[in-house]
């Protein structure tokens, strides 16, 4: 499962990306060549105080709930059906290639994960709702 997540100065922090969660991004991802296009560490998921905030750590365009996450190191709120989205942009075309929706506590029962969650759950709190054409 996710490795690599431990607690932070600002809490507990999960890596995402396709070296914390390969067999996950096996799966939505099936094609290598858009696999490559996710960072190692795309983003990391922070809880603080029972908030839950994304911080980008990779060169992956990124947006959150519609919104696009300008950098490595911009932030962005996450609550519970938020939608995290890669994209792309190249001559002549742009779009999303992986939607992710943040369901914290989906990987512990329901509810947000409680400050003692284990890392693993945290980062399994995101799931695919649908598969790019």
């Amino acid at each position: 499962a996710a490795g690599g997540a431990g607690a932070g100065a600002g809490g507990l922090v999960a890596p995402m990306g396709r070296q914390h969660q390969p067999e996950f991004f096996e799966v939505w991802l099936v094609d290598q060549g858009l696999r490559n296009c996710v960072s190692r560490t795309a983003f990391e998921v922070v809880v603080d105080a029972g908030a839950f905030r994304l911080v980008a750590r990779g060169g992956n365009t990124l947006t959150v709930d519609g919104v696009p996450i300008a950098g490595v190191g911009a932030c962005a709120p996450l609550t519970s059906g938020s939608e995290v989205a890669f994209t792309y942009s190249g001559p002549g075309q742009s779009g999303m290639f992986l939607l992710l929706r943040f369901m914290p506590g989906a990987g512990a029962g329901v509810g947000a994960p409680a400050p003692s969650s284990s890392p693993q759950q945290v980062a399994s709190t995101f799931s695919s709702p649908e598969r790019p054409a």
